[in-house]
C-alpha cells in the first residue's frame, strides 16, 4: 500500500509542478540575435502583460518599447502601427519573430 502511494506521488508531482508555470514565462528575459537584421530584445512580464524593449535607440533617442499579451502559445505585441507575433521554436528554444531569430541569454 505504501509503495502505491509513493509511486502515485512520484508520478503526480512532476505533473503538478509543470502545471504551475505561468503562461508566457518562457518569453521573459534577454534575447540576443542569432540571425536576421533586428535588434536584441529584453522582455519583462507584469501580471499578464509583457513589456518588450529593443536594444537599439530610435531616432528620438529612446529605446522602442511596446506591450504584448499571450494568445495561446504566441506572444502578440502591438507596436502601434502593426502587430508582431513572437513564437518559441520548440526544437532549439529560440525566439522567432518576422525576419529574425534570437537566443535566450538570461531570465
Amino acid at each position: 500500500m505504501k509503495t502505491k502511494i509513493l509511486l502515485s506521488l512520484v508520478v503526480a508531482l512532476p505533473l503538478v509542478l509543470a502545471g504551475c508555470k505561468q503562461s508566457g514565462d518562457q518569453y521573459v528575459g534577454t534575447w540576443t540575435k542569432v540571425s536576421g537584421n533586428g535588434p536584441d530584445l529584453s522582455i519583462l512580464k507584469h501580471d499578464n502583460v509583457f513589456v518588450i524593449k529593443e536594444s537599439v535607440q530610435a531616432l528620438t533617442g529612446e529605446y522602442p518599447t511596446y506591450a504584448g499579451e499571450m494568445e495561446g502559445d504566441v506572444l502578440v505585441a502591438n507596436r502601434g502601427y502593426s502587430t508582431e507575433r513572437f513564437i518559441i521554436d520548440k526544437t532549439n528554444g529560440h525566439l522567432i519573430r518576422p525576419g529574425e531569430e534570437l537566443e535566450h541569454m538570461s531570465k
